[in-house]
């Protein structure tokens, strides 16, 4: 469909949607939106799913809390043996053992080795502090989806819509319909629901899936879709 507004006699200007490929259907430009709306207010999701998206995206960041733990371990473990460098060089200065140019010398490289691994330390924890940021923001727009929708600039509604609906979308007048939709958002959703419909793959009650193209590899499918939807939902 193609939105363009028409005039009405009194001057007045009305949208609408034109289907480009029969040229005589048009809807009101409102009803399309309040139906499409009316899609993202059924996106509820429950404790046990907000849980879950939160653990894939850290598993996908690739930061897990065992990685980073892992790694601060062994700068901890590099900063102290820094520090011991440095103290035993002062050891060796006060015993005469080396010249006050070679301590200098040596210390300054010795500093310049703790001050870089103290440098990683706290990238490290802000990165991890930054990143956790970054999934709070995402988890706050999957909560407040239609707000987040109803508030962002054209492009981002364009690419929000894009990574939740990877097919075209067809309206009846009263109905959207698709062949389906963002195959990670559709497993989260259903986790817990018991409504009909949604054991049978629907989310809305305004939103029908032609039919389901379940991936052969759902784990890798899943994945795929989740870095889409979540991009989208981290920068807006």
């Amino acid at each position: 469909m193609t939105g363009s507004p028409s005039k009405s006699s009194t001057g007045r200007k009305y949208f609408y949607y034109h289907c480009n490929h029969c040229k005589k259907e048009r809807f009101s430009a409102k009803k399309v939106n309040t139906v499409f709306e009316s899609i993202l207010d059924d996106f509820q999701f429950t404790k046990e799913s907000k849980v879950l998206y939160k653990e894939i995206l850290k598993s996908l960041s690739g930061t897990s809390q065992k990685n980073t733990l892992r790694k601060r371990k062994k700068l901890d473990k590099e900063l102290a043996s820094a520090n011991q460098r440095i103290e035993n060089l002062e050891d060796l200065l006060v015993d005469g053992t080396i010249t006050p140019k070679v301590y200098g010398k040596t210390l300054n490289r010795y500093t310049k080795q703790r001050d870089q691994i103290t440098a990683n330390i706290n990238a490290l924890n802000t990165s991890d502090s930054e990143y956790m940021g970054l999934v709070e923001n995402a988890f706050h727009h999957l909560e407040n989806f239609k707000q987040t929708y109803l508030n962002s600039p054209l492009a981002h509604k364009q690419k929000l819509i894009s990574s939740i609906f990877p097919e075209k979308i067809e309206f009846d007048g009263k109905k959207c319909r698709t062949i389906r939709i963002n195959d990670f958002l559709r497993y989260i959703l259903q986790i817990d629901k018991e409504l009909p419909e949604n054991k049978k793959g629907q989310i809305s009650k305004n939103m029908s899936l032609s039919r389901l193209v379940e991936s052969p590899r759902i784990e890798l499918g899943s994945k795929q879709a989740t870095k889409e939807l979540s991009t989208r939902l981290v920068f807006i």
